[in-house]
């Protein structure tokens, strides 16, 4: 639900709050769930086809195949 808002709507305010409140985000979270991503996909790069992490191997790795055709 933090990354994509995934079901943001079935949790109360206050309950969402709470779960912020225990489990703030850092001041580098943009930085770092893209870095978290990065490192799951890097070795895979074939996996990104057609989907958003295909710009995260973009931007980490600019030599990088990228987005691999399924031609």
């Amino acid at each position: 639900m933090d990354v994509l808002g995934i079901g943001f709507d079935e949790f109360p305010d206050a309950q969402r709050e709470a779960v912020v409140a225990a489990y703030p985000r850092t001041p580098r979270f943009k930085e770092d769930i893209i870095q978290a991503f990065y490192n799951g996909i890097k070795h895979k790069p074939e996996t990104t086809f057609g989907n958003v992490k295909a710009d995260v191997l973009a931007d980490k790795d600019p030599h990088s195949c990228g987005e691999i055709s399924a031609a």
